[in-house]
């Protein structure tokens, strides 16, 4: 009896080890985290937020073309507007096929909003990019993410709305679309119901 409960006491103890040791990688795998993904995601430190091994790399990218399509609408130099713009779509394309690798080719089911999101965005600047060069590629190609980003989100009526308004118009590529793509009163390439703000456009997964 006594060899038994001696047995159980050390059986007690490597337990406790266990469950200390597996709480304490927890603790550190939290800190590594938020060193090496949330804290330089909150100070708009993309690159390294997205280049971090235990971050979402797809949320870091995303937010990092909308930083950058915003400055194309606001930037009053041509060539640093035509860098931004490619930056932009550079970073939300390698956003999407990172879900994609994360999915094994597909979006997971808890990926499609963020995945709509980011074909949301690039259907803006094709069809924003496409209206200002009068290009009628791009306006479809736009328009094909757009249909993307319902294919994954049903819900999105701003996508509802661009497509409808784009297919209204016979001459798409030689008018002017004086409210651009999204709701009526929204500014182009930024709906109300978009997320994606920044550091702050989704929950970086450890509450902040």
């Amino acid at each position: 009896m006594s060899k038994f409960k001696t047995h159980l006491f050390r059986l007690r103890i490597v337990a406790a080890a266990v469950v200390f040791f597996l709480a304490l990688a927890t603790v550190a795998l939290g800190a590594y985290r938020y060193v090496s993904w949330t804290a330089p995601l909150d100070h708009g430190d993309y690159g390294k937020a997205a280049s971090s091994a235990v971050g979402e790399r797809a949320i870091a990218l995303y937010d990092h073309g909308l930083i950058e399509w915003r400055r194309v609408q606001t930037d009053k130099d041509r060539s640093a507007a035509q860098a931004d713009l490619s930056a932009s779509q550079n970073d939300l394309n390698a956003a999407y096929n990172a879900l994609l690798e994360e999915g094994g080719g597909t979006v997971d089911d808890g990926s499609k909003k963020l995945a709509s999101d980011i074909q949301f965005t690039l259907g803006n600047i094709q069809v924003m990019v496409g209206l200002s060069q009068q290009d009628v590629k791009l306006i479809q190609s736009g328009v094909q993410n757009y249909e993307e980003c319902l294919r994954l989100d049903p819900d999105n009526l701003a996508a509802k709305y661009n497509i409808e308004l784009l297919e209204q118009s016979n001459e798409v590529n030689k008018q002017n679309n004086p409210g651009g793509p999204g709701k009526p009163g929204d500014k182009p390439g930024e709906p109300g119901s978009q997320p994606g703000q920044g550091g702050a456009g989704h929950n970086h997964g450890d509450g902040t």
